[in-house]
């Protein structure tokens, strides 16, 4: 079974962006603790957070998705978040 990679651009708020990044790191830390999360790296340019995350399947994804921590993360950023583009890819080769 190959990998899952999950990409996520946030477009973030100007006056929001130094609010939300200690709670994507937070989020991110809290996923790595996930069995089916290997990788959760967050970048930033600017309003941008850019995430790179890999799970063990599609399915170790959409568990993560459920998660309590996810859920708070998710519902105490959604008004920080001017736009968000979420991509999937499945690895190649692993």
């Amino acid at each position: 079974m190959n990998s899952f990679v999950v990409t996520v651009k946030f477009i973030v708020y100007p006056d929001k962006i130094d609010e939300l990044i200690p709670m994507m790191i937070k989020n991110a830390k809290e996923s790595l603790l996930e069995d089916g999360c290997s990788v959760f790296d967050v970048s930033k340019s600017d309003n941008t957070i850019f995430l790179y995350e890999v799970y063990k399947s599609e399915q170790s994804f959409k568990e993560h998705l459920e998660t309590r921590h996810f859920k708070e993360f998710d519902k105490d950023t959604k008004s920080m978040i001017k736009d968000k583009i979420v991509e999937t890819f499945f690895m190649l080769g692993k």
